[in-house]
């Protein structure tokens, strides 16, 4: 069995209370569910029930769960996918905030990319996918249902995009990093992102800091650059506010408890 690399938050102390009431009256209750989210949820069931089938090229960490090039659709949205809960949040997060301009670092099935896209049809959205069968089979679906969103959507890795000039100095207020998986290259990534692409006030969710003690080594190090923001350890997913009046400093949160 994996050992988990946030295996620390299973002992530690919860500290719900120090974040301001609506965090655990809304945002992270499970039970208080906006109607918009279900398109998203509907999306990934959807998803679920797919026969179809994808060649993969992995440009990250590679996966814990899969052997073979060849995936099942199914499979990637139920095993690797945003699953139910975390994708409520991410939902939530974007109604309670109303940021403008995402930027998504792993595009995947679009189910991450879902889940923001409902929440607001206001919320512009670059996402990036470097696996090109991966992109045109999740390219076909967004272009299918007619998303009222700005999206984006750029085939190519990660590095070559944040490098190249691509994004034309664009600014974000909220970032997506769900892909890679190794947490050098997490850091060089977040460190990138904060210093060209981010507006002064942002929201950056980290996925997978539980992948590995490797990733989450990287989320440790990433809570420690900066004394000014609001760091919460979700288990799986870390999440940085940035110039937002919540009290700063590092916050284990009750969630995954709640998970369905």
């Amino acid at each position: 069995m994996r050992i988990p690399g946030n295996i620390s938050y299973l002992i530690t102390k919860k500290q719900n209370s120090s974040l301001p009431e609506y965090f655990n009256h809304y945002l992270l209750n499970n039970n208080k569910v906006p109607k918009s989210f279900f398109n998203a949820d509907n999306y990934r069931k959807n998803l679920i029930k797919s026969n179809k089938q994808i060649k993969i090229q992995d440009f990250g960490a590679g996966s814990n769960k899969f052997k073979s090039d060849y995936r099942n659709i199914s499979d990637i949205a139920s095993v690797s996918g945003t699953n139910y809960a975390y994708g409520l949040f991410f939902h939530k997060i974007v109604e309670q905030f109303q940021p403008s301009q995402l930027l998504e670092l792993g595009t995947s099935l679009g189910i991450g990319t879902m889940y923001f896209a409902t929440a607001s049809k206001n919320l512009n959205i670059t996402t990036i996918e470097a696996c090109n069968q991966t992109y045109l089979f999740t390219k076909n679906n967004f272009d299918s249902l007619g998303i009222k969103n700005n999206i984006n959507l750029i085939n190519n890795d990660f590095d070559a995009v944040l490098n190249s000039g691509q994004l034309n100095g664009q600014q974000f207020d909220i970032i997506f990093i769900d892909g890679n998986h190794k947490g050098e290259k997490l850091l060089n990534y977040y460190k990138k992102i904060v210093r060209q692409y981010t507006m002064p006030k942002n929201i950056i969710i980290l996925d997978d800091i539980n992948w590995s003690t490797d990733m989450f080594n990287a989320w440790k190090q990433i809570t420690e650059s900066d004394n000014k923001n609001t760091y919460l350890n979700l288990f799986r997913t870390g999440v940085i506010f940035k110039g937002y009046d919540f009290p700063a400093g590092y916050f284990t949160i009750n969630f995954v408890n709640n998970l369905k």
